[in-house]
């Protein structure tokens, strides 16, 4: 007879059935209305009950949140950390050349921020690579 699964553990994760009693991993004697939560649908090795999109086995708490519009870190946030999006750089006089020493990862530019980062001066707006010389 396998040995049931402590209390302490299913209360540690978080998760539960609605009754008095532990439910086994299979779900077996688990009210039929929580039995779901204890399936890993998408096979990601994250419970449905713990995990926010179980139809997704790219989407489970500390996934890597890629450029995608999808959540896939379960944070809340989408495409916060800027995986597979590109380098962009603070351009601070808005010349269209960012600070090289600004670089960042984001899926998609943000505000004051340029894809190129060639700017030798970035808080003077007439300074930049290929810009007219004159006499100051």
């Amino acid at each position: 007879m396998p040995r049931p699964t402590p209390l302490f553990l299913f209360l540690a994760l978080g998760v539960g059935c609605n009754d008095e009693d532990t439910c086994p991993e299979d779900t077996a004697g688990c009210p039929e209305d929580t039995a779901p939560d204890w399936v890993d649908a998408d096979g990601d090795g994250v419970i449905a009950g713990v995990d926010c999109d179980d139809a997704n086995a790219a989407v489970y708490p500390g996934a890597a949140d890629v450029c995608d519009g999808v959540d896939n870190d379960c944070d809340g946030e989408t495409d916060e950390d800027g995986l597979g999006g590109s380098v962009f750089y603070a351009d601070a006089d808005a010349d269209s050349y960012g600070d090289p020493t600004t670089a960042g990862l984001y899926c998609e530019a943000p505000e004051g921020w340029v894809e190129n980062g060639e700017d030798c001066d970035d808080s003077d707006g007439s300074v930049y690579p290929g810009a007219d010389e004159f006499c100051d």
